[in-house]
């Protein structure tokens, strides 16, 4: 039976924290657009919720990741997705990251469907992939193949767009920022309490997902050379057993703390109650390298001065708004001297919280999300050649 539906989006991230996707989806439904959701789910997920997508079009592919191997788990992702895709009679699919993308664009061969491909990283730069070939070269043709289907492309980045570019020249994404949406800065003690913390302890937060080279095997060393405060990762993932081993190898069980995801449409108020916001990514493969990482804007939403790693797009930012404290090089030393410093310095801290909010006021969903309705626009044909980047990015 076919879904009754004008956009089919399909991700394989996780309903859980995938909070791009939901803004882009209400955004849509907002002007009228009727919008199914696909992606999958992990019956052993014990954090998988689906609570906050109520009043959305959900369809889950069940795939139980852990027994799967990499490439046979993103296989029948695929495979799944096709057939799903091929049932609908949508009109435009939106393919989030490349493993949606190859079995979106084939079914759009057969349907006459128009696709967007929301390329959220540069998927062929990714750690697991940029350092073995064979990997690398399959991702790339398949990326290569659904070329020709792409009706529009978007990115986060302007690092992201011009390596798109270079590596297909046919696409001219535009830049769509993985932003939050305006909230009013309010103070919580969420994690104090959690955790029965002193209220001068300073609180310092990471959240996301536990990846490699996402540098907590770097920021969780980092925790034993500094002189006060507490490190919370809020947060799971592939990498959450070895991160969670070397916590309790290195004895920090009393200094950094754990807690598991936190749904996205209850995360805002557990940031606004740290103290300073910690974005250590690592740079292996250009994907990193540019890495502009929502986090960064969620973090500034709650009012976070920021320590981060010294990348280029972070550090394009931090040269227009001076939100964060960069540490000279992404070690357990480079973070905790840059942690430490931020910690005794409360006019700095005061400064880089105020500008923090400042560019939060500005880099926001409400002011990000016409560009992308722009690309859903009925009865228009998009062309690509006439799409620019984003206005803030040149």
């Amino acid at each position: 039976m076919a879904i009754k539906t004008d956009i089919l989006a399909g991700f394989i991230t996780n309903f859980t924290t995938e909070h791009r996707l939901f803004r882009e989806i209400q955004s849509l439904c907002s002007v009228g657009h009727t919008v199914m959701v696909v992606g999958f789910r992990d019956p052993e997920d014990t954090h998988f919720t689906l609570q906050h997508w109520k009043g959305i079009d959900t369809c889950c592919l069940t795939l139980v990741r852990k027994r799967l191997p990499g490439f046979l788990f993103f296989l029948l992702f695929m495979f799944k997705l096709f057939f799903k895709t091929l049932r609908s009679n949508a009109g435009i699919y939106l393919a989030c990251d490349l493993p949606a993308l190859f079995p979106m664009a084939l079914a759009a061969r057969f349907t006459g469907a128009r696709v967007v491909y929301d390329s959220r990283e540069v998927f062929t730069e990714l750690p697991e992939i940029h350092n073995h070939a064979l990997k690398k070269l399959f991702w790339t043709l398949l990326e290569k193949s659904a070329l020709s289907k792409i009706t529009a492309s978007i990115c986060v980045c302007e690092s992201d767009r011009q390596t798109l570019m270079h590596c297909h020249p046919s696409l001219t994404p535009v830049i769509i920022r993985n932003l939050p949406c305006l909230r009013p800065l309010v103070k919580t003690t969420l994690l104090r309490d959690r955790f029965s913390l002193d209220s001068n302890e300073p609180i310092l937060l990471f959240q996301g997902t536990f990846l490699t080279s996402g540098g907590l095997e770097h920021l969780v060393p980092a925790a034993a050379h500094l002189n006060r405060g507490k490190l919370i990762l809020i947060g799971s993932g592939p990498h959450e057993n070895k991160i969670l081993s070397l916590i309790q190898r290195l004895g920090l069980e009393n200094t950094v703390l754990h807690l598991p995801p936190i749904p996205f449409s209850e995360l805002h108020p557990w940031t606004s109650s740290a103290s300073i916001g910690i974005c250590p990514i690592l740079p292996d493969g250009l994907n990193l390298e540019n890495a502009l990482p929502n986090k960064i804007f969620e973090y500034a939403m709650a009012g976070l001065p920021m320590v981060s790693t010294n990348l280029p797009e972070i550090r394009k930012l931090n040269d227009r708004f001076s939100f964060a404290l960069l540490a000279e090089q992404p070690t357990p030393q480079g973070f905790a001297d840059a942690i430490n410093q931020l910690i005794e310095d409360n006019t700095l801290r005061a400064r880089l919280a105020a500008n923090a909010r400042r560019m939060a006021e500005q880099l926001c969903w409400e002011n990000e999300e016409q560009r992308f309705l722009n690309l859903f626009k009925e009865n228009e044909d998009v062309n690509l050649d006439s799409q620019t980047p984003h206005p803030d990015s040149v």
